[in-house]
């Protein structure tokens, strides 16, 4: 038997078995559920012994009546009450409210905890404090895996090469996850801080009121130090060890990683924290931290009916409002996965009079400032924008009343590209599923549901295409449909030369159609936004995917089919718009 072993890119110890990582996949959650889930080491117990307190109404007696680890049915391994049943089965045999706990990471975890809404609390740890603690617990445990040294650890836990695998991942889900309803996520530092205040957090989170007085007494029963000397909380006397020097509840203390760390690790590991959180916020960064950065409060969320990603902010959306356009400025407009990067490479090598090295000197991102997406590491794109020379190359996917108004009246170039909306559907349906940045559905069904409802980002795909089309004849808008790109690509680019006033060299269209197919700029690193890896869940993200005309029969049934064909005629009726749906 190993000792542990990775399994779905995790490192679990052997008492996480094949059964269990199975069963939890179809774990039948219930509504009224009360979780707690961590990444290893992280403050469990102490939440445990915090919540168990609040549940029997303050009674400190009552609540330890029995050892912690049998409060808190523990779904990852063979432990306990576990010896007789395996963890799933035993949590089946509960009475309601159950009390779980888990280190599992969220590909691994139950698939009814997104559908069923039970209660969550998350603990989150500094990861420099974090990767200390659980040092130690590799060093002294049976079950885990022993490092020649902590430089070797540090490589491993950089590398999310330990138990409870990637702490970047299993944090960045939770904080993304922090203002839904159901959840509570806890910074193992502000209870620390002020232990008193986090308890009154979590007592008004389940709805348990304190009663008068006994906040004082409830603190002093879950410090630290009160804990590791109850013998009901601390795991000392229970866990397997190889030392008799092994401590459950070591320091707990906020710092103690500068003890381990060198100046240099520190260093890499500042970088590291930087690549991996910089799509979204500095959650623990003067302790890395106590403070918390609000401006990305959640992935996405909903903002004048359509819904948004963190880095298109209120502030972006109140600026694009007044942002003063030119009337030499030239736009690509479109609703999210319809064309926009393989219109912006043959606008870049059209204006640059065909030279495709000349376009592609720079990435495509650098050449069309993105008005909708704010990048933490620079200015506004609003600020970037209005300093950029005449003429401006602009993009953006907003709906037309968060629009510019001055868009309107300045009347610059637009370009827009339309997507028939089954494909338009499945090609963003992935991107949502691929990127971190962007809410993630439990099925194809339930996102087919939200696009048709007009719940995805971008909001709704019949407005937008819509107000678009009406506006076709205006002098100073062209409007491309995807499909006829695919068709005949040289037509198409001829029709975007002739609007722009940009003529094609002699002999060069078919140079520039072979340049701009969909399989070439999958393949150019200026276009294809590699990039984009590093904030995808899965390595296996392609910005750009398929391409193809059609493929939407691959994921709409025909019942999904027919009724889309219904919702269309009742948006569309009388606008003339048609697509092509298979070539």
């Amino acid at each position: 038997m190993e000792i542990d072993r990775v399994v779905g890119g995790v490192r679990h110890p052997w008492v996480t078995s094949d059964e269990i990582l199975q069963a939890m996949q179809t774990f039948e959650v219930r509504h009224d559920d009360i979780w707690i889930i961590t990444f290893p080491k992280a403050g469990t117990t102490w939440m445990s012994e915090v919540i168990s307190v609040l549940y029997y109404g303050c009674d400190i007696e009552k609540a330890d009546e029995v050892d912690i680890m049998y409060r808190f049915t523990y779904l990852d391994r063979t432990s306990g009450e576990s010896d007789v049943y395996p963890p799933h089965v035993l949590a089946a045999k509960k009475p309601s409210p159950r009390f779980l706990k888990t280190h599992l990471q969220s590909h691994q975890m139950a698939s009814e905890i997104n559908t069923k809404n039970p209660k969550i609390v998350y603990v989150g740890r500094n990861p420099k404090d974090n990767a200390v603690s659980l040092f130690h617990y590799h060093q002294y445990l049976k079950h885990l895996r022993k490092y020649n040294s902590w430089d070797d650890y540090f490589s491993a836990f950089c590398d999310g090469d330990v138990r409870g695998g990637s702490w970047f991942n299993m944090n960045l889900y939770w904080w993304n996850r922090r203002n839904d309803d159901n959840v509570l996520f806890v910074k193992y530092e502000d209870m620390k801080k002020d232990l008193g205040a986090v308890i009154v957090k979590v007592s008004e989170f389940f709805g348990w009121p304190i009663p008068g007085g006994k906040l004082e007494e409830i603190v002093q029963h879950c410090s630290f130090s009160s804990m590791k000397k109850n013998p009901k909380a601390n795991w000392t006397n229970i866990v397997k060890v190889e030392t008799s020097n092994f401590q459950f509840m070591r320091k707990g203390q906020v710092g103690d990683w500068k003890n381990y760390f060198t100046v240099s690790q520190s260093e890499t590991f500042d970088k590291l924290y930087e690549e991996k959180m910089e799509v979204l916020i500095e959650i623990f960064r003067s302790t890395m931290s106590s403070e918390t950065n609000k401006e990305h409060a959640e992935i996405d969320r909903v903002v004048g009916g359509v819904r948004h990603p963190w880095g298109t902010s209120d502030k972006l959306l109140e600026a694009m409002k007044t942002f003063k356009v030119r009337q030499d400025d030239i736009w690509v407009i479109t609703f999210p996965k319809a064309g926009t990067t393989w219109m912006q490479e043959i606008m870049s090598v059209l204006y640059h009079d065909c030279n495709v090295v000349k376009a592609d000197e720079k990435a495509i991102d650098d050449r069309f400032a993105f008005l909708d997406f704010e990048d933490k590491k620079s200015d506004s794109p609003y600020v970037l924008a209005a300093k950029k020379p005449s003429p401006r190359f602009l993009k953006t996917h907003l709906p037309s009343h968060q629009m510019a108004s001055e868009l309107t009246n300045k009347k610059p170039k637009i370009v827009y590209v339309s997507r028939n909306p089954k494909d338009n559907a499945v090609s963003l349906f992935h991107f949502h599923q691929s990127l971190r940045l962007l809410k993630t559905y439990d099925s194809w069904d339930d996102y087919y549901n939200a696009f048709c409802a007009g719940d995805v980002h971008g909001g709704s795909w019949f407005d937008m295409n819509l107000y678009w089309w009406n506006r076709r004849n205006d002098d100073n808008v062209l409007f491309v449909k995807y499909e006829d790109m695919k068709k005949d690509l040289g037509a198409a680019i001829t029709k975007v030369s002739k609007f722009f006033g940009w003529p094609i060299p002699d002999g060069k269209l078919k140079e520039v159609v072979q340049h701009c197919t969909f399989s070439s700029m999958k393949k150019n690193p200026t276009t294809n936004y590699e990039k984009m890896k590093e904030i995808a869940s899965n390595q296996d993200f392609q910005f750009m995917r398929k391409g193809q005309v059609g493929d939407w029969k691959n994921y709409f049934t025909v019942s999904q089919s027919e009724a889309f064909d219904v919702l269309y005629e009742k948006k569309m009726k009388g606008s003339g718009l048609t697509f092509a749906y298979e070539l």
